[in-house]
Protein backbone atom coordinates (compact mmCIF):
# COMPACT_ATOMS: atom_id res chain seq x y z
CA UNK A 1 0.00 0.00 0.00
CA UNK A 2 1.26 3.37 -0.84
CA UNK A 3 2.20 6.13 1.93
CA UNK A 4 0.37 9.11 1.73
CA UNK A 5 2.63 12.09 2.01
CA UNK A 6 0.78 15.37 2.30
CA UNK A 7 3.23 18.82 1.71
CA UNK A 8 2.05 22.26 1.81
CA UNK A 9 3.59 24.15 -0.08
CA UNK A 10 4.24 22.21 -2.60
CA UNK A 11 4.79 24.49 -5.42
CA UNK A 12 7.54 26.25 -4.06
CA UNK A 13 10.77 25.25 -6.54
CA UNK A 14 12.16 23.99 -3.12
CA UNK A 15 9.73 21.39 -2.70
CA UNK A 16 9.94 20.96 -6.73
CA UNK A 17 12.87 18.77 -5.48
CA UNK A 18 11.79 17.08 -2.67
CA UNK A 19 9.27 16.02 -4.34
CA UNK A 20 11.76 14.64 -7.36
CA UNK A 21 13.68 12.99 -4.78
CA UNK A 22 10.41 10.74 -2.98
CA UNK A 23 8.36 10.54 -6.46
CA UNK A 24 10.41 7.91 -8.52
CA UNK A 25 9.61 5.89 -5.32
CA UNK A 26 6.42 3.66 -6.13
CA UNK A 27 5.42 3.29 -2.64
CA UNK A 28 4.45 7.01 -2.21
CA UNK A 29 0.92 9.25 -3.10
CA UNK A 30 2.13 12.77 -2.93
CA UNK A 31 -0.84 15.29 -2.27
CA UNK A 32 0.17 18.82 -3.13
CA UNK A 33 -1.39 21.92 -0.87
CA UNK A 34 -1.27 25.39 -2.65
CA UNK A 35 -2.70 28.46 -2.69
CA UNK A 36 -2.28 28.64 -6.53
CA UNK A 37 -2.04 25.96 -8.69
CA UNK A 38 0.48 26.58 -11.84
CA UNK A 39 -1.36 25.27 -15.17
CA UNK A 40 0.67 22.65 -16.41
CA UNK A 41 3.18 22.09 -13.32
CA UNK A 42 3.51 18.63 -12.04
CA UNK A 43 0.49 16.47 -13.29
CA UNK A 44 2.20 13.56 -11.39
CA UNK A 45 1.12 14.27 -7.86
CA UNK A 46 -2.44 14.92 -6.93
CA UNK A 47 -3.32 19.05 -6.26
CA UNK A 48 -5.60 20.27 -3.69
CA UNK A 49 -5.80 24.07 -4.00
CA UNK A 50 -6.07 25.68 -0.17
CA UNK A 51 -5.52 28.44 1.72
CA UNK A 52 -4.22 27.34 4.90
CA UNK A 53 -4.50 30.97 6.76
CA UNK A 54 -7.97 30.88 5.80
CA UNK A 55 -10.89 31.78 8.37
CA UNK A 56 -12.55 28.52 8.33
CA UNK A 57 -9.61 25.67 7.87
CA UNK A 58 -10.69 22.48 7.30
CA UNK A 59 -7.24 19.93 8.07
CA UNK A 60 -8.72 17.24 7.12
CA UNK A 61 -6.67 17.08 3.77
CA UNK A 62 -4.28 15.70 6.55
CA UNK A 63 -6.35 12.41 7.78
CA UNK A 64 -4.44 9.27 7.44
CA UNK A 65 -1.51 11.03 6.48
CA UNK A 66 1.64 8.76 7.03
CA UNK A 67 4.06 11.91 6.59
CA UNK A 68 3.48 15.60 6.15
CA UNK A 69 6.16 18.26 5.34
CA UNK A 70 5.27 21.95 5.92
CA UNK A 71 6.60 23.87 4.06
CA UNK A 72 4.22 26.73 2.99
CA UNK A 73 5.10 30.42 4.32
CA UNK A 74 4.27 33.82 3.40
CA UNK A 75 7.66 35.73 2.90
CA UNK A 76 6.20 39.10 1.81
CA UNK A 77 4.55 40.72 5.23
CA UNK A 78 4.67 44.56 5.77
CA UNK A 79 6.50 43.87 9.38
CA UNK A 80 8.46 41.40 11.07
CA UNK A 81 5.57 40.69 13.94
CA UNK A 82 3.07 40.09 10.54
CA UNK A 83 4.99 37.57 9.08
CA UNK A 84 5.84 35.64 12.50
CA UNK A 85 2.30 35.99 13.43
CA UNK A 86 1.35 34.23 10.28
CA UNK A 87 3.32 31.84 9.62
CA UNK A 88 4.21 30.42 13.35
CA UNK A 89 -0.40 30.48 13.18
CA UNK A 90 -0.59 27.85 10.30
CA UNK A 91 1.30 25.96 12.21
CA UNK A 92 -0.87 25.27 15.34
Amino acid sequence: MKKKVVITGASSSIIDTVINFIKPKESFEIIGITRKVRQGFRKDIKWVKYNLAGEDVDYSILDNADIVIHAAAVSKEDTRQAYLEFNFQTTK
